[in-house]
């Protein structure tokens, strides 16, 4: 696994693929972003799929983004015990199960997102993750978007 951090926005990084942190709805207003930089066609494809559960994970194509995919998930709004921490863990986990699946190698995560509006505690939990012995071998880029306003 490589890891890399960036100071470019989410939207900007050279991935092939973002990872997209929204509300259940999938349209509600933290999509408002990814609708504007995608353009219009993305939200016919996003109504389409009836929300998104908690801990789940949905792949779309980026449109008009730099990025081919986009991987839209909910994250837990806590992570204070360990069913929420599970839930946080599998939704990393069918992530790349999804990225073999479509053969996608590498993930632009805005993790200054993650960090303002969930707290240290997911940036720490996704960091054991993705540094984890179980991802040590495998062969994904992952840019940590860490761009300021």
């Amino acid at each position: 696994m490589d890891i890399r951090f960036t100071n470019d926005n989410i939207f900007d990084v050279n991935a092939e693929s973002i990872v997209y942190f929204t509300d259940n709805t999938l349209i509600g207003e933290k999509s408002n972003e990814l609708i504007e930089n995608a353009g219009e066609r993305i939200l016919e494809t996003i109504q389409k799929l009836n929300g998104c559960p908690t801990g789940e994970v949905k792949i779309i194509p980026g449109y008009n983004l730099k990025q081919n995919y986009v991987f839209l998930s909910v994250l837990p709004e806590k992570i204070e015990n360990k069913v929420e921490i599970e839930l946080f863990k599998s939704l990393f986990n069918k992530l790349f199960i999804l990225a073999e699946e479509y053969k996608i190698s590498s993930f632009a995560i805005d993790v200054l997102y993650m960090q303002t509006i969930y707290g240290d505690n997911y940036i720490r939990l996704l960091n054991n993750i993705v540094r984890s012995t179980d991802m040590k071998y495998n062969d994904y880029t992952i840019y940590m978007s860490k761009e300021i306003n």
